[in-house]
């Protein structure tokens, strides 16, 4: 009866069938050797200095080398297939890929922006942020200041036409009979003037210091860095996700750092 031998120990020792081939090989030589000196001692015509010696068996590397060569030097073992499902292995060649994929990412966002930079960097952008709240305020209550000045204006003078306008056509419609005419409802209905609404980011940024707008240019590339990123592991895990037995070997991550 032959020994059996698990595929995974032959996978974990390369070495072990090149091993258990010189043993068997020793074996047939210490048998050969054994079968000589047997038959010098059975010939009296063989001188003394002329005799084989006999000499111990050769020992195996180990137990199971030794299990896997029988006692007349074959080699005997059978190879016992202990392969986990064609599936379960998919699914932990996925998991690894997956698992690169996101150390890859990693790396990638760290050569954005390191991590121990960020939170500084984020408190920076908030305190622009907020500056140029302040400021933008300060351009809106401006601006609104001279809006009032020019309604006021258009109004006055607005008030003053019609006033005109109305008494010429209340005086026409007093000599034709008619009380009330409809362009008069609608000279009164007249609606206010409308001012375009402004954010004033131009302004904002012009006057801003300019080490902030550089800042605040930083982060804008950083962002579009980060979602270039963010795109390419989406898709990444995508195709890992469609890989099969007959593909999964071949996967490459992407190079995140030359995303964008």
């Amino acid at each position: 009866m032959s020994f059996s031998i698990k595929k995974s120990f032959l996978r974990a020792n390369p070495g072990f069938e090149v091993q258990a081939a010189a043993h068997a090989h020793e074996v047939r030589e210490w048998l050969e050797r054994e079968r000589r000196v047997a038959e010098d001692a059975k010939n009296p015509n063989v001188a003394e200095i002329e005799r084989w010696v006999s000499c111990p068996a050769p020992q195996a590397p180990n137990s199971v080398v030794a299990s896997a060569v029988d006692e007349l030097g074959n080699v005997v073992f059978e190879i016992e297939d202990d392969d986990p499902p064609a599936e379960e292995v998919l699914r932990s060649k996925k998991k690894n890929l997956e698992m690169l994929l996101r150390s890859a990412e990693a790396s990638a966002r760290s050569s954005v922006m390191s991590q121990n930079k960020r939170p500084l960097h984020q408190i920076k952008v908030e305190e622009i942020a907020a500056a140029d709240d302040v400021l933008r305020q300060q351009l809106v209550a401006g601006a609104e200041q001279s809006s009032m000045i020019l309604v006021d204006a258009y109004e006055e003078k607005a008030a003053r036409v019609r006033g005109e306008n109305v008494g010429i056509l209340a005086a026409l419609a007093a000599k034709i009979g008619v009380s009330e005419h409809p362009v008069l409802k609608k000279l009164a209905d007249l609606p206010k003037p409308q001012f375009p609404t402004v954010d004033f980011a131009e302004d904002v940024r012009a006057i801003r210091p300019p080490e902030d707008t550089a800042l605040l240019d930083l982060n804008e590339s950083m962002l579009a860095a980060e979602a270039a990123i963010t795109r390419a592991v989406a898709v990444a895990l995508s195709d890992i996700d469609d890989l099969t037995t007959e593909t999964v070997d071949d996967y490459k991550i992407p190079d995140l750092t030359k995303q964008g």
